[in-house]
């Protein structure tokens, strides 16, 4: 999202946008021409952009921490050097071309694993029927928000959202019997997380709720205490593996009925 946001900037509303996947493997001899792969084989995301470019100078120093070229007020200069961080935690690798006027292009580089034979995927598993449950989402980031509201209505739940804290509360005082399970991002402004997950087991003992959060939570047994049915999931995580909690957590719900 980060590389999608700085494209459209470059090109300041006028270009084209280009998004493309793809795999490569690097034998030795590219990887003596090119000291910036690494040798494997990779899933490769790519992010071209029609803008401004940028020059020799301005390329080396792209994934510097608070380096920006946006107008001061306009840019924390983290944005990149987050991106980069998260590649790298993954074992990747981003490869950057540019030329001034012309556009820039960023390469995302993920290591490619064998995937062991008669895997079976989690959606061809007997899952829990889940269509149809209504479900409460918390969530302050507004576009995660829209983003995983669509996907579960895309699956037929029914969604109500709240973006704080204290509207949390107050749905959960008016709504809390029409609820099916709560997802919640732990980090939320107003009453806290551990607040609106203690007051929906007060009104719904036992009722199944999934947390989630983007950073590494280290007292989670402190949030969760007194309370069951209760998973986690680390951001960023794949739809596949909400869906797979969702139903996980229900089927444990259901077992304990």
């Amino acid at each position: 999202m980060n590389l999608f946001l700085n494209a459209l900037a470059a090109m300041d509303g006028h270009g084209t946008l280009t998004i493309s996947v793809n795999s490569e493997t690097f034998e030795e001899e590219f990887l003596r021409n090119n000291p910036w792969a690494e040798s494997g084989t990779f899933a490769v995301i790519c992010v071209a952009d029609t803008g401004t470019g940028m020059d020799e100078l301005t390329l080396q120093r792209v994934f510097e921490p608070f380096f920006s070229t946006k107008e001061v007020g306009k840019g924390t200069g983290l944005g990149l050097s987050t991106a980069y961080g998260i590649v790298k935690q993954h074992e990747g690798f981003i490869h950057v071309e540019s030329k001034p006027e012309v556009g820039s292009s960023f390469s995302i580089y993920l290591p490619l694993a064998e995937a062991p034979e008669n895997l079976e995927s989690p959606l061809e598993q007997d899952l829990t029927d889940v269509s149809s449950l209504k479900i409460f989402l918390v969530e302050d980031d507004p576009t995660v928000l829209r983003l995983t509201k669509f996907l579960l209505e895309e699956k037929d739940y029914i969604v109500v959202t709240a973006a704080d804290g204290e509207t949390a509360m107050d749905i959960l005082e008016h709504d809390h019997s029409l609820f099916d399970i709560l997802i919640l991002d732990i980090m939320i402004p107003g009453r806290s997380g551990r607040e609106v997950l203690k007051r929906y087991h007060e009104l719904k003992p036992s009722g199944p709720a999934i947390l989630m959060s983007g950073y590494s939570i280290d007292n989670l047994e402190v949030i969760t205490e007194g309370t069951e049915n209760v998973l986690f999931l680390q951001k960023p995580y794949a739809p596949d593996t909400m869906f797979q909690a969702i139903s996980t957590i229900l089927g444990e719900s259901k077992k304990k009925e």
